[in-house]
C-alpha cells in the first residue's frame, strides 16, 4: 500500500544499496555508484538485474550490479566467509592475548629489523581484510585505518598490472614463470634459452 510517506527512490533505492551491503559490496566504490532507475520494488529488481545478466552488456559497472542483485559474485555466501574469517581472526588474537604469552614475549615470534619500515610497526597491531576481484569487501582490527607497507605483497599485484596492460605474452618474453630453488633474495637469472636470453625466474624475483 502507497501511503504519503513512501518514496519509491529514497525506500527502493535503499533496498538496493542494503541488497548490495548484503553481498559485501562497497556501495561508495565507483563501479557500483547509481541505482536502476524505474526498478521499484525489490522482487521486480532482481528479476530484471537477472535479465540484464543474461544479456551481458558491456556496461561493466551494470553488469556487475547485475551479478551483485542476482547473487553471481564471485563469492555468493560473502556474509558466511566473513564470518569464518572473523572466527579465524578472534582465535589469533586470543593467542595472542594468552596467559601462556604473556611471561614469554618470544612465543609470539620476534620482529623482523632488517628493513627499516618493519622495524618500527607496532607489535600489537592485528587485523585481517579480504577484497575479492568483484569489490566484495570485508576487514576487521586494525584495517582501516593503519597504513603499513606491502613489501613482497607488491610483487604480485605489479604481475597483475603489467598482464592487465601488456598481456601474457609480451609480458614473458622478459620474464620467465619457474621457481629459482635459490633463497627468496638470491639475484640470479635463469640459464639462457633458446634465444640466448637470461631472464629472471619468475615474476616475484
Amino acid at each position: 500500500m502507497i501511503t504519503a510517506e513512501f518514496d519509491p527512490l529514497r525506500d527502493e533505492g535503499e533496498a538496493y544499496a542494503q541488497r548490495l551491503r548484503e553481498t559485501g559490496v562497497d556501495t561508495r566504490t565507483i563501479r557500483y555508484d547509481g541505482v536502476f532507475h524505474g526498478f521499484f520494488g525489490m522482487k521486480g529488481l532482481i528479476a530484471k538485474a537477472e535479465e540484464v545478466l543474461a544479456a551481458a552488456p558491456h556496461n561493466d559497472s551494470v553488469l556487475l550490479k547485475a551479478r551483485a542483485l542476482s547473487n553471481h559474485l564471485v563469492i555468493p555466501d560473502f556474509e558466511g566467509l566473513c564470518g569464518a574469517l572473523t572466527e579465524v581472526y578472534l582465535a589469533a588474537l586470543n593467542f595472542r592475548l594468552s596467559p601462556e604469552l604473556a611471561g614469554d614475549p618470544s612465543g609470539r615470534g620476534t620482529q623482523a629489523t632488517y628493513i627499516p619500515q618493519l622495524a618500527v610497526v607496532d607489535p600489537d597491531q592485528h587485523a585481517a581484510a579480504v577484497c575479492t576481484i568483484d569489490g566484495q569487501r570485508w576487514s576487521i582490527g586494525d584495517a582501516s585505518e593503519t597504513w603499513f607497507s606491502l613489501q613482497a605483497c607488491a610483487s604480485p599485484i605489479t604481475y597483475c598490472m603489467a598482464l592487465e596492460e601488456l598481456g601474457e605474452e609480451e609480458v614473458h618474453r622478459h620474464i620467465g614463470r619457474e621457481p629459482s630453488g635459490d633463497d627468496y633474495s638470491a639475484m640470479r637469472l635463469a640459464a639462457p634459452d633458446a634465444e640466448g636470453r637470461e631472464l629472471p625466474h619468475n615474476p616475484y624475483i
